[in-house]
C-alpha cells in the first residue's frame, strides 16, 4: 500500500489526484530531523539544570534567607511536585494548543521563574518562584518527548527519543559545576541568572526554528473540518487515520520496548496500555504519590547536606 495518500480535488469539471506530503515522520532521515533533535536537547539540558540548581544553592540561600531545614526542604519538594503537576497541565493543552508553543510557553516560564529567584528576599516569594519554575520544568517533558515521537522515523524513533534524554543528566551535571564552582565566585543570586539566560535563548531558538508537529496539525485540521457545516477534506481525514495510528505506534513501541527486557512484561504492558487509553481503562493517577516522594527527597537531601555543612 502506498504510503502516499491521494488527495481527490475537483477543478474545472474533472476529478484529479494531487499526492498530499509526507508526515515529517515518513520522510527520509534529514535536516529536519536533526533540527528537532537539537532544539528539544537544548530545553531539555536546561530544564534539568534549572530543576537541580537549587539543589546546590540550598545551603547559601538558608544562611541568607534564614531558613531552617524543614524550610528549605518545603521549597526544594514544591519545585519536584509543581514539576508533576506541569506535567500534567501542559499535557492537555499541548493536545489542545500544539507541541510547538507548549514547549515555547514552558521553556518561557522556566526561564523566568529562575530569573525571578535571583530577587528573592523571603520564603514566601521563594516557593512562589520555584513553584512557577516547576511548572514550566514539567511541561516541557512531555511536549518535548512527544513531539520526538510524532516526528520522527520508526526505526530511530527510539534511538533519538533518548538522544534527547541525555540532555537531562547534562543538565544535573551543568548544574552541580555551576552550584559548586560558580557560586562561591558569583554568589547564588547571580548563578541563578547564569541559568536563566540560556533558557531564554533555547526559547527563541525554538519560536524561530522548532516545527510545529504534523501529526498534531492534522489531528487539529480534522477536527476543525469536522465542526464546520462544510464537507471534510478527504486528505484531512486519511491524514489523521493517519495521525491516529501514529500515535497508537508511538505508545505500543514505547511501551513494548519498556517492557522487553523485563519478566511479566506482556502483563505491564497491557495494564499499561489500558491506562494511557490504548486499548480502553481508565488513566492512572499517580501525582499524589509523585509529590510524597519528591517531598520525601527533598526532606533527605538537606538534612545530608546541612549534617556536612556543620
Amino acid at each position: 500500500m502506498n504510503s502516499v495518500t491521494e488527495k481527490q480535488a475537483v477543478h474545472e469539471g474533472s476529478r484529479i489526484s494531487v499526492p498530499a506530503p509526507l508526515l515529517i515522520s515518513e520522510r527520509p532521515l534529514g535536516a529536519i530531523h536533526y533540527r528537532i533533535t537539537a532544539l528539544c536537547f537544548a530545553a531539555w539540558i536546561f530544564d534539568f539544570f534549572d530543576l537541580i540548581l537549587y539543589t546546590f544553592l540550598l545551603v547559601p540561600i538558608a544562611r541568607e534567607l534564614h531558613l531552617s531545614d524543614t524550610q528549605s526542604s518545603l521549597v526544594l519538594g514544591l519545585s519536584f511536585a509543581t514539576a508533576a503537576a506541569g506535567g500534567v497541565l501542559f499535557g492537555f493543552l499541548g493536545d489542545r494548543y500544539g507541541r510547538k508553543p507548549t514547549i515555547g510557553i514552558s521553556v518561557l516560564l522556566y526561564g523566568i521563574g529562575t530569573s525571578l529567584c535571583a530577587t528573592v528576599n523571603s520564603l514566601p516569594a521563594l516557593l512562589v518562584y520555584r513553584a512557577l519554575t516547576g511548572l514550566g520544568i514539567g511541561g516541557e517533558w512531555g511536549a518535548g518527548q512527544s513531539l520526538i515521537a510524532e516526528t520522527m522515523p520508526p526505526p530511530q524513533r527510539a534511538r533519538y527519543a533518548a538522544y534527547v534524554q541525555v540532555g537531562a543528566p547534562l543538565g544535573v551535571l551543568l548544574a552541580a559545576y555551576v552550584g559548586g564552582f560558580v557560586e562561591p565566585h558569583i554568589g547564588w543570586r547571580a548563578s541563578f541568572l547564569v541559568a536563566a539566560v540560556p533558557a531564554l535563548m533555547v526559547l527563541l531558538a525554538v519560536w524561530r526554528w522548532l516545527p510545529e508537529s504534523d501529526v498534531w496539525q492534522l489531528r487539529a485540521d480534522s477536527r476543525l473540518q469536522l465542526n464546520s457545516s462544510g464537507p471534510v477534506d478527504s486528505t484531512l481525514t486519511s491524514g489523521s487515520q493517519r495521525a491516529a495510528g501514529t500515535g497508537r505506534e508511538v505508545v505500543e513501541r514505547a511501551f513494548s520496548s519498556r517492557c522487553s527486557t523485563r519478566g511479566g512484561g506482556s502483563q505491564w504492558r497491557r495494564r499499561h496500555m489500558r491506562g494511557v487509553g490504548v486499548s480502553g481503562g481508565r488513566s492512572p493517577r499517580p501525582i499524589e504519590g509523585y509529590a510524597f516522594c519528591c517531598l520525601l527527597y527533598a526532606w533527605c537531601i538537606v538534612r545530608i547536606r546541612a549534617g556536612r555543612c556543620r
